[in-house]
């Protein structure tokens, strides 16, 4: 753990240093120690996230950035509207063949199986990255979306460059 926080310090100061524009890395709005925290939690699930994510042809990476970004690895978030681990909204759910009480999205599996079923179709409705990242989290492309795109976009790269995470199996 200690190792992988120390990763994680160097591959931000480096990314800083090489990228001094002021408001450009949103991520640094939480501290080091956060982050490295928020990972361990997504990585509990990284052996649901690569089955799931190469079941459908997704970059795992992807995926737990998603997951990193949309809940921090909480498998249960104080948010009415969306549940689990990638924040799935009950009629998501259903347009994927979800017949269970709303309770069960919470379960990392179940959670991790649907959210991988949406974000394969949107990767393919509109064969683009920031896209499909924007339409995850808006229910469309927008440009009113970008910080967010941007974060999953660095998180991503830091899960595929960091221990105990495997090659991107999609390129973007």
């Amino acid at each position: 753990m200690e190792l992988l926080a120390l990763i994680l310090i160097g591959y931000f100061l480096l990314r800083k240093q090489q990228d001094a524009s002021p408001g450009l890395w949103t991520l640094g709005k939480i501290s080091y120690d956060e982050l490295a925290t928020d990972m361990s939690r997504v990585r509990q699930y990284w052996p649901t996230i690569l089955s799931e994510s190469l079941k459908k042809g997704i970059d795992p990476c992807l995926t737990a950035a998603i997951i990193h970004r949309e809940s921090q690895g909480h498998a249960d978030p104080p948010n009415p509207k969306a549940h689990g681990l990638m924040q799935v909204i009950t009629s998501t759910a259903k347009m994927f063949g979800f017949k269970g009480q709303i309770n069960w999205l919470k379960d990392p599996k179940t959670n991790i199986k649907i959210g991988t079923n949406y974000l394969s179709y949107l990767l393919n409705r509109y064969k683009d990255w920031d896209k499909a990242i924007s339409a995850y989290n808006w229910g469309s492309p927008t440009e009113k979306n970008r910080a967010y795109v941007k974060d999953v976009r660095e998180l991503a790269k830091i899960y595929c460059t960091s221990p105990s995470t495997v090659t991107p199996v999609v390129g973007g």
